[in-house]
């Protein structure tokens, strides 16, 4: 870490970041913060920045997706926010606590370098966060927007287990593995055959909680068969919006932010009704095959904003 500190040091001393034009100063830049980064971050958020570093799963909240700030912001990059977040003066939950406060590490490890000029060690603490943030800038996912399509459904009969959960990505992971054995058991010994994926339906959203309704699509007469924990419904219908995600369940916080800043652009109603098709098996389907359909239920009015699928 001093190794990076000196390499800073020596560049503000000659003037190295500030002596080329604009552009070659921002490719210097980038690459600092890029050495900033695989120092100070990659444990977490992974040398991808996807949010995949060896200590991500020791997080009770999801390091993100480092590379979709610009996506999740609804476009432009945030700047200020992130250079807040790095230096400390936002709080952001990780593991039980807060993210570092790399302003104050940063200026911790500068200490020594300057003892006659105190707040020159302040000015390469504030280059060394400028340059990480221009680098995070740097490898911006192409911000083309979340594709949205609209699709209408006619409700089928479905078997389901229903629960109330909050929204952390946990919790609905325990959920799902006990409702998908449940049902599981239920089919094999009521011999219920499913005529579609499994899903998972969202709805009642009350002080941070929701229903989860997670199950098959099945025959009526397969439907007429529940009992117990195992209820019998329909599937959502009318008109959706419809998203797909691509990957690690992780991500799918990072997907919905996209979608929702596609929304709130083209001016559409956020949705109280959800749901997600799943494709594939976690734990047999690698991580990167697996594809989850999103669905939102949207007016007749926003769906005439979408293309039809």
């Amino acid at each position: 870490m001093r190794a990076c500190n000196i390499v800073y040091a020596i560049a503000a001393g000659v003037g190295l970041v500030g002596s080329v034009n604009a552009e070659e100063a921002s490719a210097a830049r980038a690459v600092f913060g890029q050495i900033t980064f695989e120092l100070s971050c990659a444990v977490c958020h992974g040398l991808d920045a996807k949010g995949d570093g060896p200590m991500a799963t020791q997080l009770t909240v999801p390091a993100p997706d480092l590379t979709l700030l610009g996506m999740r912001n609804g476009g432009p990059f945030p700047t200020k926010r992130v250079t807040e977040i790095i230096n400390g003066g936002q709080a952001v939950s990780t593991h039980g606590g807060q993210m570092p406060a790399w302003g104050l590490i940063f200026l911790k490890d500068f200490e020594g370098f300057n003892r006659d000029s105190p707040r020159n060690d302040q000015a390469l603490v504030r280059r060394r966060i400028d340059d990480l943030v221009v680098y995070l800038q740097s490898i911006q996912e192409d911000d083309r927007p979340m594709p949205l399509t609209h699709v209408e459904f006619i409700p089928q009969p479905m078997i389901y287990f229903s629960a109330r959960a909050s929204m952390e990505p946990e919790q609905i992971g325990q959920l799902m593995t006990s409702a998908f054995e449940t049902l599981g058991r239920f089919m094999g010994e009521a011999m219920v055959t499913p005529v579609g994926p499994p899903l998972a339906v969202y709805r009642d959203w009350a002080d941070g909680m929701m229903t989860v309704e997670i199950g098959f699509p099945v025959s009526d007469a397969d439907a007429a068969k529940a009992t117990g924990d195992i209820n019998a419904g329909q599937t959502p219908g009318g008109h959706a919006l419809k998203a797909i995600h691509r990957g690690s369940y992780d991500r799918l916080h990072d997907t919905y932010a996209a979608i929702e800043a596609e929304m709130k652009e083209a001016g559409m109603q956020q949705s109280t009704l959800m749901w997600e098709v799943y494709f594939g098996e976690p734990g047999r389907t690698p991580d990167a095959d697996l594809v989850t359909e999103i669905y939102m239920q949207i007016s007749a009015e926003d769906a005439a904003k979408l293309p039809t699928d």
